[in-house]
């Protein structure tokens, strides 16, 4: 660990889908975060940035962990928000279109993993599959 307590290991990513309103969030955030039950996704966005937390399962913003998620190498953890989708529309620079991964950090001393999409830690992967049926349009 660093000074300042914060590590950023190579694969601590998170996947936004855009076109979808889902987020994905990858197995090395959950163990980071001592493999809780459930998680509380924080949005600052003055920051343009997320931050994930463990919670307890009656926290209003709560999301179960899935059980099989170390267990079964084919089992993904995705959040799917339509209001998720309305906020990223807000962002300067996010296409609602594409996908993208953002690099992550771990604070130890906040035990929270932090995705800063407004220092230029994102990457794009590709743009919404031709003929994708988007149920989740405002």
């Amino acid at each position: 660990m660093s000074e300042n307590n914060i590590y950023i290991p190579e694969h601590l990513e998170l996947v936004i889908y855009s076109w979808r309103g889902a987020l994905g969030i990858g197995k090395d955030a959950i163990k980071l975060l001592n493999m809780p039950q459930f998680v509380s996704l924080r949005v600052n966005p003055k920051l343009r940035s997320i931050a994930i937390i463990p919670c307890g399962r009656h926290d209003p913003m709560s999301f179960e962990v899935p059980a099989r998620l170390f267990v079964d190498h084919r089992c993904t953890f995705r959040i799917y928000s339509k209001d998720f989708k309305n906020w990223i529309r807000t962002i300067g620079g996010i296409d609602d279109k594409k996908t993208y991964i953002v690099d992550g950090r771990y604070s130890e001393k906040s035990n929270l993993v932090y995705f800063p999409i407004g220092e230029g830690k994102i990457r794009e992967l590709y743009e919404k599959p031709a003929g994708y049926s988007d149920r989740m349009s405002s």
